[in-house]
């Protein structure tokens, strides 16, 4: 699988509420890639609705750093 359908997993894993499954899938992508922008923010996402607002900063500022 490439990074690309790991994301989209992890995106349809978030949407039907598996918010651990979609956060590893994220952070398996930021293993191989850390400023891979896409995983960066939706790894945001997963940490905000988990109401982890400090770390979501971090990777939403990854993602408009690696973005631009």
């Amino acid at each position: 699988m490439n990074i690309v359908q790991i994301l989209q997993q992890a995106i349809c894993h978030y949407k039907v509420g598996e918010f651990q499954e979609a956060e590893s899938l994220c952070r398996g992508i930021l293993t191989e890639d850390p400023f891979h922008p896409d995983a960066n923010h939706n790894l945001g996402i997963i940490l905000k609705q988990g109401r982890q607002l400090e770390p979501a900063l971090v990777f939403f500022k990854t993602a408009l750093e690696a973005a631009a």
